[in-house]
């Protein structure tokens, strides 16, 4: 059974931890889920007293490249970990967007959820899958897939 606020924990993971794939960088380079001295873990358990653990792991510095001077010599700044979290989570948590990005992003999505959803040969395309990436079990299976691949989207 997942925890009650599971999605938060896994938001408050990768706001720590940064995500390489969307070149954002970690809060705080080789911080353990468990450990000895600070992890992961104590704080968020933390988090809502922001009692010895959270404040052990938030109020760590750490040297940071940020470049190189003319003459190739590292360029790094002393930085909280903190100050990287909440910039983090201005990058990766999308409910903290700005009223109106937000506002836009819901009117794209309901004006693609009102055009039709294009349904020819979704069974035809299925197969052609199925087929081309080796999967016999789910070819035999087709009709229970083609039925939520035709569905379209729901109106919210």
């Amino acid at each position: 059974m997942p925890e009650d606020e599971w999605w938060r924990k896994a938001l408050f993971i990768k706001l720590l931890r940064g995500d390489s794939s969307d070149s954002v960088f970690s809060a705080y380079p080789g911080v353990r889920y468990e450990g000895k001295k600070c992890s992961i873990k104590a704080a968020w358990e933390d988090r809502l007293a922001r009692g010895y653990d959270w404040n052990n792991l938030m109020f760590q510095s750490w040297t940071k490249l940020v470049g190189a001077t003319s003459t190739g010599e590292p360029l790094t700044v002393e930085v909280r970990v903190h100050d990287e979290y909440l910039t983090n989570e201005r990058i990766i948590d999308l409910t903290m967007q700005p009223a109106a990005v937000i506002a836009r992003m819901d009117q794209a999505i309901d004006m693609t959820l009102a055009k039709p959803c294009p349904s020819a040969k979704v069974g035809f395309g299925f197969l052609q899958f199925c087929n081309q990436y080796d999967q016999p079990v789910l070819a035999k299976e087709a009709n229970d897939h083609v039925a939520y691949l035709n569905a379209g989207y729901p109106n919210r």
